[in-house]
């Protein structure tokens, strides 16, 4: 079973791309809400004292007026968590969306966003036709 991962596809009613289930819930979230953001908005480079590029981060979103970066991960790998304390280092404000925070995300969402939430078992895999055209809010 795929948990937020994985289903990487154009979600027309977001108007772009994303690699998974939950970064397309957390951007019908933030639509919802009204929040503007830049999704894989830029790569930013991590350098060795020696200037030689040793590693760089894309975080999924960027939220402009909060001057603030929003990282989906169900489950934080070691590399992950090395590039979004590095990031950190440098000044940025990250906020990692976890396993449990997107279930409490989901709890309150879910219903508002209707049929285009995504899960396992309806996503833009099994149920396409739900996925195409204008995204209307209730």
């Amino acid at each position: 079973e795929k948990v937020g991962k994985g289903i990487g596809d154009m979600r027309h009613d977001l108007g772009h791309y994303v690699r998974s289930m939950w970064e397309a819930n957390v951007a019908r979230i933030l639509k919802l809400k009204n929040i503007e953001y830049r999704y894989e908005m830029e790569a930013y480079p991590f350098y060795d004292a020696n200037g030689e590029l040793i590693d760089s981060y894309l975080p999924d979103f960027y939220l402009p007026k909060y001057d603030a970066y929003l990282e989906v991960k169900g489950q934080m790998d070691k590399i992950s968590l090395r590039k979004i304390e590095l990031f950190r280092q440098e000044g940025k404000r990250v906020i990692v969306i976890d396993g449990l925070i997107y279930n409490k995300l989901a709890k309150k969402f879910k219903d508002k966003i209707g049929k285009r939430w995504e899960y396992s078992g309806r996503n833009i895999e099994t149920h396409p036709h739900l996925f195409e055209g204008e995204q209307t809010w209730k």
